[in-house]
């Protein structure tokens, strides 16, 4: 299995304080605002081959300025359209890394 992704671990906090470790797999700015493609760690310990259809499952997130302006948060993109658009650059990026 590939390893390169393993150097840049983040470690997200959902809102009822469990915490998961995911790899950032890619950034995009994209209309101006910054996205990461984010596979969850334990899905990429389970998985056999990078062909493994676990291995395709990410999430993608924006990063999000907190009201203090000190640091920025992670929020998943809910709109489809959107998704679907980055989900197209990101995998374009992947296809290349391989």
């Amino acid at each position: 299995m590939n390893n390169e992704f393993l150097d840049n671990m983040v470690t997200l906090i959902d809102e009822e304080g469990k915490e998961t470790d995911f790899e950032v797999m890619d950034s995009v700015e994209y209309k101006n605002r910054l996205f990461y493609a984010l596979f969850p760690h334990s899905e990429y310990q389970n998985a056999e081959e990078p062909s493994d259809d676990k291995y395709m499952l990410y999430y993608i997130f924006e990063a999000k300025p907190s009201d203090s302006g000190e640091e920025s948060y992670f929020e998943e993109v809910q709109d489809d359209s959107v998704r679907d658009e980055l989900s197209v650059i990101f995998e374009k990026h992947f296809s290349e890394k391989l």
